[in-house]
């Protein structure tokens, strides 16, 4: 699994479809069905970004930096009601304590947050 801490804050590489994480010398494919091997990867430095995975953006290989603050993942999966809400541009989840777990532009993203949540 690639995991590397920055400003505080713990990456994970994972699949995009399905969040699993990923290894070095994993197999891998990119958007054109060629397959390759994980290896090499960085994680996301902002917000907007998705990492590197041998030289190209992880989404070229359907593969997304994770960011997460171990503080905060254990509160997530302590928590009980969580309310989704769009406000135009991107959507918003929150927590049952009021505070933001997750801002993205994609919905399905907060929906595996829920789902995830519920499983526990």
């Amino acid at each position: 699994m690639i995991e590397e801490n920055f400003n505080g804050a713990t990456f994970r590489l994972v699949t995009e479809d399905d969040m699993q994480p990923v290894s070095l010398n994993d197999p891998i494919e990119n958007f054109r069905g060629e397959p390759d091997v994980l290896r090499n990867a960085t994680c996301p430095r902002h917000g907007a970004s998705s990492g590197h995975v041998n030289g190209y953006y992880a989404h070229v290989y359907g593969l997304n930096g994770l960011r997460y603050l171990t503080t905060m993942w254990n509160l997530w999966m302590s928590m009980k009601i969580m309310k989704l809400v769009y406000n135009g541009k991107k959507w918003v989840l929150y927590g049952d304590n009021g505070k933001v777990i997750v801002i993205t532009r994609i919905r399905s993203i907060c929906e595996r947050y829920i789902n995830g949540n519920k499983r526990n």
